[in-house]
């Protein structure tokens, strides 16, 4: 956080005139600004860490997922998602990635037309959906609505 350009300069600002009286109300609006509002009712914490969630877990798989969103605080996941979709998404994900795996390294499997491929497309659309709705929620829940809106 101290090296965004906004701060950088209340620091220089203060190492040029030392007016703490001037300083310190200075940094206090500008920590308080909607920039820096992303937690809990405005609450300013520290930058949020990404790589350390996302690390080790970047292909979608079910498992992958399990463990990026437990790291999130949603466990578990899939009874979640399938609540809010009535109907097994931890099905539809591993469907879609067995086909992706076996066209990258197979070709177009046998069997499958391309509207086949289309319908499982729209199926992932759709299970991407559902994430977002399971951790808007979660979050919503969990830090209060002015985390979510920039």
């Amino acid at each position: 956080m101290l090296n965004d350009p906004a701060i950088e300069k209340i620091y220089k600002r203060f190492g040029f005139d030392e007016n703490e009286a001037s300083f310190l109300p200075a940094l206090a609006k500008l920590l308080g600004s909607p920039h820096f509002q992303f937690s809990k009712d405005g609450e300013v914490i520290p930058a949020f860490q990404v790589m350390r969630f996302y690390t080790g877990v970047k292909y979608p798989s079910p498992k992958n997922l399990r463990r990026l969103f437990r790291r999130l605080g949603i466990d578990p996941l899939f009874s979640g998602l399938s609540a809010i979709a009535k109907r097994d998404v931890e099905s539809l994900l591993t469907s879609f990635n067995d086909v992706r795996t076996e066209m990258a390294h197979e070709g177009m499997p046998v069997g499958l037309s391309v509207g086949d491929i289309k319908m499982r497309i729209k199926d992932i659309a759709l299970v991407v959906g559902y994430i977002d709705r399971l951790f808007y929620n979660h979050v919503r829940k969990t830090t209060g609505p002015a985390c979510w809106i920039s």
